[in-house]
């Protein structure tokens, strides 16, 4: 178990909660309410990736990759759909997004984030993936 995950996957819910609150006041609801889910969701992906963390079959620097990895996915992802909340949209998310159209630059922003971390989102599972190949030693179960 990595109790350092476990931590950054509480404090993103510990967000999540918050930025339910804050739904209300924001440019685009809907967004909000999607930031709200990505948190609570992120969070718990994280908090399980703590707990099966002795269970990967990884160098401990791939490790500590993958732990940094998992923290940036489950915030930025968070994060991004936030600002797009908070700026009124995005053409990332028509469904989601108000009328409300962001600046150029809020529209970059929320873009750059999103796509970057739809990148790492699937490094991350993929590493995730290689690290419960095989058994470990001394394990019968599969």
């Amino acid at each position: 178990m990595n109790r350092s995950l476990l931590r950054w996957g509480f404090l993103l819910f510990l967000f999540s909660l918050i930025t339910g609150f804050a739904i209300p006041s924001l440019k685009s609801p809907r967004l909000g309410l999607s930031a709200h889910t990505i948190a609570v969701v992120s969070s718990l992906i994280v908090i399980a990736v703590g707990v099966i963390w002795d269970s990967l079959k990884l160098e401990s620097s791939t490790k500590r990759f993958l732990k940094w990895l998992w923290v940036v996915v489950g915030y930025g992802n968070w994060l991004g759909t936030l600002l797009a909340a908070i700026f009124g949209g995005s053409q990332l998310m028509p469904i989601s997004g108000s009328n409300v159209t962001p600046t150029p630059a809020q529209e970059m922003i929320v873009t750059t984030v999103i796509i970057a971390v739809s990148v790492l989102s699937l490094a991350a599972v993929l590493v995730v993936l290689w690290g419960l190949r095989g058994n470990l030693r001394g394990d019968s179960s599969n």
